[in-house]
């Protein structure tokens, strides 16, 4: 994924996945994911609202509704102990104010169906996993921690923090 002042770490996702381990130490560490998953989409809005005019968000958002659409994806997967492809398939956003409150919503909206999928079914989710069409085993537990700091990442973007 490439846009202004690219960001490679966006494109490494099986990297990502490696390093979280396969389950959650405890019902604590899966609690908190599943908390920060929820708490994003709040965070994306102020964030982007604090860009300005800041020409990333766009781009950034659109990379983050990519990420949300591959984590829908692989929870459908995952769930059937299918196969997923590591690539999130990611496409550039162009646009203005109402490019980025759209984006923002279709996220938001993504976000909440993926949340309630997991919260719905307990720590069952623990035992989902699906090859990877890039070799490999990934589970639950791995897609949405890297979801997660993704999620860090991009919202790192949009507040300025990841120099130019």
């Amino acid at each position: 994924m490439t846009f202004p002042g690219t960001f490679e770490w966006m494109t490494e996702l099986q990297d990502r996945l490696l390093i979280f381990p396969e389950r959650p130490p405890s019902e604590v560490e899966w609690e908190e994911l599943l908390t920060r998953l929820d708490l994003a989409p709040r965070a994306f809005h102020l964030a982007a609202d604090g860009a300005g005019g800041n020409p990333r968000v766009p781009h950034v958002l659109a990379s983050a509704y990519a990420l949300e659409s591959w984590f829908a994806i692989a929870l459908r997967e995952l769930q059937a102990g299918g196969s997923i492809s590591l690539d999130f398939g990611y496409t550039p956003g162009t646009g203005g104010a109402e490019a980025v409150r759209e984006g923002l919503d279709l996220f938001s909206a993504l976000r909440a169906r993926n949340f309630a999928a997991l919260q719905r079914r307990g720590i069952s989710v623990w035992d989902w996993s699906a090859a990877t069409k890039e070799g490999g085993r990934v589970t639950t537990f791995q897609a949405a921690s890297a979801v997660v700091e993704m999620d860090g990442r991009h919202l790192a973007v949009l507040r300025g923090d990841v120099a130019r």
